[in-house]
């Protein structure tokens, strides 16, 4: 709620003064404005239901019919409005508002103040569009991609993970020992895998002679 004093000095400052006809919207429009919302422009005209006043704040569209027993308040946030069009007339103005709920046609013979809030809306319409725009872009998680290059298995990422492998050179950079395939290999079954058994097999002979080699 904001004090009726606030109300007629946001009033002065945009030059508008309603002493006769408005007056009860007046009154209405400080129990529904919040605390730092400010005025920007109000005019007086007609919608589909009667007379009424169409105000705009920096926050929000304002419609405020207020009769002796009959109220009707209508709020549009500007990111909910979807198109709002303007047509001007020789002797009065119409906006239309047109949101995913329902759509608003306000008219009204004082076409500057009307041209005033329509240019005003479409600024916030497009700067809620472009915080909407920016808080999807930070929201949502961001990939680089990198090209496939010939025998690389994997692309590169911005990751920890090996940039590349090759399936045809082994891991560490030292070179494994030649592996002799006249040797077999037999583990004891008390060593728990770290005493091998070797059989070797001279030249020119049928016999084995067994060593036992520790790891």
């Amino acid at each position: 709620m904001v004090n009726q004093k606030t109300i007629d000095d946001q009033l002065k400052t945009i030059g508008a003064s309603f002493r006769l006809w408005g007056r009860n919207e007046i009154k209405e429009l400080s129990l529904v404005m919040a605390d730092n919302e400010v005025i920007k422009q109000c005019v007086n005209g007609h919608y589909i239901g009667g007379f009424a006043m169409l105000v705009a704040t920096d926050r929000r569209l304002f419609l405020i019919d207020r009769k002796p027993m009959f109220l009707t308040l209508e709020v549009i946030w500007y990111d909910k409005i979807g198109q709002i069009d303007f047509n001007n007339r020789l002797l009065n103005a119409t906006l239309c508002v047109s949101t995913p709920n329902k759509d608003l046609q306000f008219t009204t013979w004082n076409s500057p103040k009307l041209r005033i809030i329509l240019l005003y809306s479409q600024e916030k319409i497009a700067q809620a569009e472009e915080d909407q725009n920016t808080f999807e872009y930070y929201s949502e998680p961001q990939y680089q991609s990198a090209p496939h290059r010939p025998g690389q298995l994997y692309p590169d990422f911005e990751s920890n993970t090996p940039s590349s492998i090759n399936m045809h050179q082994p891991a560490n950079s030292q070179e494994r020992p030649a592996v002799d395939m006249n040797k077999s290999f037999s583990r004891s079954p008390n060593a728990a895998g770290s005493i091998l058994n070797t059989s070797v097999r001279l030249p020119f002979s049928r016999r084995r002679y067994f060593s036992r080699q520790t790891f």
